[in-house]
């Protein structure tokens, strides 16, 4: 995820020739659940539809306090809700849908209780109210909502490299003792608020703990309460754990929407680290199940690794088989600066530095061979010195409505 990202499509709307492109293409409204048949989505009328969304920023920062009141925002941030003028803008803007930011660090921001090997949750209800008044808001102005439960740079504990602030994601109690203002260990080595220390955590949330590191999901939030996932993944740890916990998180949102159509989907994880031992097709197909278990009407949507200038093959882009869950939507996000590929003027030769065009024609093929639907959840602005780009973007929505 990249802010500026944030608002792709509010500023590619600003243009004049983007709004004379598209202000006479017929887009169809449809309420309810979405199905996906081969490399469509389809509505409960079967009409066919094509999701045209915005990502809706802001609740997906900080643990467990608005931003106005956390206590220490620049160290774990806070989170916000939009405007109310925002709603009806989106709608009037022709959209269709919304991609809404949410964190498990803001849902459960204190660790649950466990008793006789039971783990209890105690998910936070004034951002649950404000996450169900925004779904409400969103619906009234017939905009669907595709949950996203975020992460970047993995937990607010951890340094954000791309903007030197706080990550956001996981709970904070997962590695930070707010008591004694120290860090907590992940598979017996310490922390420190460091980007080495947030990819040691990042792989271990995986199942995948670097070279030298005991194996395991770590840290084990119970160490004498069943796991869920660590078997079905291929790993023999004992003891309930972040993997387990960010899945009862999933399944808790799921089951609370799951009689309100206007939820019609979740992006199971944003961003996934681009390391190719990585099991994510089998993190995907457990967690989904979890989800479907709570509400099987979402869509499922699974990102590939995927996304720098120089990441032409994910880790899901290779494999025969998609996912094994249903419902299956493919993902991909796009960072690069331009269109068309960079040439190298001197050699006249391609150079590492591939663009946006590159990027869909080759991220779609898995999408095609799979028969799955393909959605680009976020992607470039194609700007030029902070000068936005009109013309690579009026390529990239040709290509996109093609």
């Amino acid at each position: 995820m990249r802010l500026r990202a944030l608002l792709i499509i509010l500023m590619a709307l600003a243009s004049l020739r983007l709004t004379a492109g598209v202000s006479n293409l017929r887009t169809y409204p449809f309420n309810g659940w979405l199905h996906a048949s081969g490399t469509n989505l389809y509505d409960s009328s079967n009409h066919p539809v094509r999701l045209l969304s915005v990502n809706q920023s802001g609740a997906e920062y900080g643990a467990g306090l608005p931003y106005e009141n956390a206590t220490n925002p620049a160290q774990f941030g806070g989170y916000q809700f939009p405007a109310n003028i925002e709603y009806a803008h989106l709608s009037n803007w022709g959209f269709n849908s919304i991609r809404l930011l949410l964190a498990w660090a803001n849902l459960e921001p204190n660790p649950p209780a466990v008793s006789n090997q039971t783990v209890s949750h105690a998910y936070n209800p004034n951002y649950l109210t404000l996450v169900d008044n925004t779904i409400s808001n969103f619906a009234s102005h017939n905009l669907s909502v595709i949950l996203s439960l975020h992460q970047h740079s993995f937990s607010p504990v951890f340094t954000n490299s791309d903007k030197a602030g706080h990550g956001l994601g996981m709970p904070i109690w997962l590695y930070y003792n707010a008591t004694n203002s120290s860090y907590l260990t992940v598979g017996g080595y310490p922390l420190t608020n460091s980007n080495t220390s947030r990819l040691v955590a990042e792989k271990y949330f995986f199942g995948e703990p670097p070279d030298g590191y005991p194996a395991g999901i770590y840290p084990v939030i119970c160490s004498n309460c069943p796991s869920q996932s660590a078997a079905s993944l291929g790993f023999t740890n004992a003891g309930y754990n972040v993997q387990d916990g960010y899945n009862d998180a999933w399944r808790f949102l799921a089951a609370r929407y799951s009689n309100n159509p206007a939820v019609i989907g979740a992006d199971l994880f944003n961003e996934p680290p681009n390391d190719k031992g990585l099991r994510l097709s089998s993190f995907y197909a457990l967690l989904g199940s979890n989800i479907h278990t709570a509400n099987s009407n979402l869509l499922l949507i699974c990102q590939d690794s995927g996304s720098e200038s120089t990441n032409l093959v994910g880790i899901l882009t290779p494999k025969p088989n998609p996912p094994p869950v249903s419902n299956l939507v493919y993902s991909i996000h796009i960072y690069v600066g331009q269109w068309a590929n960079v040439i190298n003027a001197i050699s006249n030769s391609f150079v590492t530095n591939y663009g946006a065009y590159a990027f869909l024609t080759n991220y779609q093929a898995p999408s095609v061979r799979w028969n799955v639907p393909l959605w680009v959840s976020e992607f470039e602005e194609f700007d030029t010195n902070t000068v936005f780009n009109t013309d690579d973007m009026e390529l990239m929505m040709q290509y996109c409505r093609a």
